[in-house]
């Protein structure tokens, strides 16, 4: 009988199981309205909240935020808007990036500081956190062009491999790609009065000619609106028996005034002989500057 050998092969088909990450993802949610509404005033400031959220992949590692220029000045285009003059330049609006603090917002810039450890019990696959911020308009003198103005900022997510303090992510992985937010910024048409001036007329009583008083009164608006109608109420008033009347005229800024320069005269006409009680006598009347746009 012949021995035959009979080899047994055995062909092991050996899987690595990669995991695959999904991407985390980021959006702004500003704290009131899709946009963030900056009134005229440079230094304005509003809360917003970053939303993060990335996958679980059965990993219990905690996840920190940064800018990923760490620049924390963002330059917002201006996209759209009704603009009166049209050959009007309109300016970047530039913006702070800013940390909040207990009280409304901080003037530190946003570092990211913000760590956080999230809970994947159960079936969790996917956890989402909010990261506060501020963000305050640097606007120089001139006021911004009334519209919508937009930029983005990039983040980059890290993940901890070492457990950190609240403030430190230890030894980190930067995750990638870097995140987008888009930051979106209105600017409401709007005007205010930057200055007015105090008027005194000195008047001797039954003097014969007329006491008068001038001044400048300024009124920034957004760039490239036609000027706003501006009028002075009450035009005339009595004071210690002495009658006085107001007029005044606009032109465009110079000098002190970068926006449109309100001449205010007063004038008190001769021949009164008015009423005190004493050698001299003083009164303050109050008027108002109304503009409307």
């Amino acid at each position: 009988m012949n021995m035959k050998t009979i080899g047994l092969f055995i062909s092991l088909l050996l899987l690595w199981a990669v995991p695959v990450r999904a991407q985390c993802t980021v959006q702004i949610n500003q704290s009131s309205s899709p946009v963030l509404n900056y009134q005229y005033a440079s230094g304005s400031t509003m809360t917003a909240t970053l939303s993060v959220s990335c996958p679980s992949n059965g990993d219990r590692q905690r996840y920190s935020v940064r800018l990923a220029s760490g620049a924390s000045q963002l330059d917002l285009a201006w996209r759209s808007g009704v603009v009166n003059l049209p050959a009007l330049t309109v300016s970047p609006l530039n913006v702070s990036i800013l940390m909040p603090s207990p009280v409304g917002c901080s003037t530190v810039p946003f570092t990211g500081v913000y760590v956080h450890t999230p809970d994947f019990s159960g079936s969790v696959t996917q956890h989402t956190w909010q990261v506060p911020l501020c963000i305050r308009m640097n606007t120089a003198t001139a006021l911004p062009a009334q519209g919508l103005y937009d930029g983005a900022f990039t983040l980059q997510i890290e993940r901890c491999r070492l457990p950190g303090s609240s403030n430190n992510c230890g030894t980190a992985q930067v995750l990638t790609p870097t995140l987008t937010a888009r930051l979106e910024v209105s600017v409401p048409l709007s005007c205010r009065v930057d200055s007015v001036p105090n008027l005194a007329l000195n008047y001797t009583s039954g003097q014969a000619q007329p006491a008068t008083a001038q001044g400048q009164a300024c009124v920034l608006c957004n760039q490239g609106y036609v000027p706003p109608s501006i009028a002075l109420t009450p035009l005339s008033a009595v004071q210690l028996g002495l009658r006085y009347e107001l007029s005044s005229t606009m032109a465009t800024g110079g000098g002190a005034c970068p926006g449109i320069a309100v001449q205010v005269q007063a004038l008190m006409p001769g021949g009164q002989w008015g009423r005190c009680a004493g050698s001299q006598c003083s009164a303050v009347g109050v008027h108002q500057l109304v503009v409307q746009h």
